[in-house]
């Protein structure tokens, strides 16, 4: 057909009439002159006239996507290949097209599964759909349903699909704290999973009962589910206290080694609000976190801080093992002032907050018991 053919074609599908019939003769004409002015004032008129379609569009019908139908379809939309379709997501557009055409939606959507059937590709804007019914839609783009390759028009055919999961922080345990991100992303899940007190501060959130709570004992049965799911299609998501880049490394570490990718989705964390709480400045500050465990000496590195004394510490211990008090003990042995000032903070933003000053000393003969939810600051002198 060559590239003005091309151009033709498109013209007579997207344009009104009068403005398609302009821009064929000038193809028509380019195609035959050979006066190099003509031909700039005509390239000049369909650009103005292309500009003009994309303007309509947006004054027309606000937020409004072009739905292209494949062959197979059409008679289920009334014969109409191109639909004008609102909607902000791929789950919009495909209930906005039932709601218009009933019946059509059951050759695009598996309910089952909760995702676009396995025998149709999506394509936006020429790329490739890869969050199905989770994918954005902004205003004027192109939406394609095609048949995926290798597969025919079937009803609630799932296919094979490459495994994804969410990580998420949700803060240190207000759930005001937790991100429109996050927020929006457990809206729009189709599984949840994550321990019950870090489920708890953002039960509001999910929309379905297909809800996985972990235990240690569990956990490592109970991911190896939640990777079953993500393997189906489903929009799978792992919640985590606070930032996911602090102390959910062995969380993460173990739903990676089940699932083809991982995305991860950063919150505020405690080392922030113990830093606000205590008046610190974090480019003074230093943090360590001992929630990993190794072989070397869990004190070196924080002894080599305290010794150069040149920046604030912001530590947080590991439950069940190392905890404040057994921290300062073994801060004491390996040389540190033992009058030297500590905070520790327990469940940093909750309702229930509360925080504990001292000496190292007192601190490492202190009889009651610290949340597993603690952070400690020791301030330079």
């Amino acid at each position: 057909m060559g590239e003005y053919g091309i151009l033709g074609f498109v013209a007579l599908n997207l344009l009104p009439f009068r403005q398609a019939l302009i821009i064929i003769l000038s193809i028509r004409f380019l195609h035959k002159t050979e006066d190099s002015f003509l031909k700039d004032s005509y390239y000049v008129i369909i650009t103005l006239l292309e500009a003009q379609l994309f303007q309509d569009r947006f004054q027309r019908g606000g937020i409004v996507a072009q739905v292209w139908l494949p062959s197979e379809l059409q008679p289920y939309a009334g014969g109409n290949q191109i639909i004008e379709i609102e909607g902000t997501s791929v789950r919009q557009i495909v209930n906005n097209l039932d709601a218009q055409y009933p019946g059509l939606k059951e050759f695009l959507y598996d309910p089952d599964m909760d995702q676009i059937v396995g025998s149709m590709a999506v394509i936006i804007d020429g790329e490739t759909s890869q969050l199905g019914l989770l994918d954005k839609v902004d205003p004027a783009s192109e939406v394609h349903f095609l048949p995926a390759i290798g597969g025919g028009l079937s009803n609630g055919d799932s296919g094979q699909h490459k495994s994804t999961v969410t990580v998420i922080g949700i803060g240190p345990g207000d759930p005001e704290f937790i991100t429109l991100k996050a927020k929006n992303v457990l809206e729009q899940s189709n599984a949840v999973a994550g321990f019950t007190t870090v489920l708890s501060v953002v039960d509001q959130y999910i929309p379905h009962d297909n809800v996985i709570k972990l235990t240690y004992r569990n956990q490592e049965e109970l991911l190896t589910e939640l990777a079953k799911q993500a393997q189906q299609g489903k929009a799978c998501v792992l919640c985590a206290w606070g930032d996911i880049n602090f102390s959910a490394s062995e969380l993460i570490d173990r739903i990676r080694n089940k699932v083809d990718e991982i995305e991860l989705i950063p919150c505020v964390s405690s080392v922030q609000v113990a830093a606000t709480r205590s008046g610190l400045k974090m480019e003074e500050s230093i943090f360590v976190t001992l929630h990993k465990r190794s072989d070397d000496n869990d004190f070196e590195e924080l002894n080599h801080y305290l010794n150069e004394g040149s920046r604030n510490i912001i530590l947080i211990p590991r439950p069940f093992d190392l905890m404040p008090q057994d921290i300062a003990k073994g801060l004491i042995s390996g040389g540190q002032n033992s009058q030297t000032l500590v905070t520790v903070y327990q469940k940093l933003s909750m309702s229930d907050e509360v925080s504990w000053e001292g000496s190292l000393e007192e601190l490492s003969n202190y009889d009651s018991e610290f949340s597993d939810l603690s952070i400690m600051v020791i301030k330079k002198v």
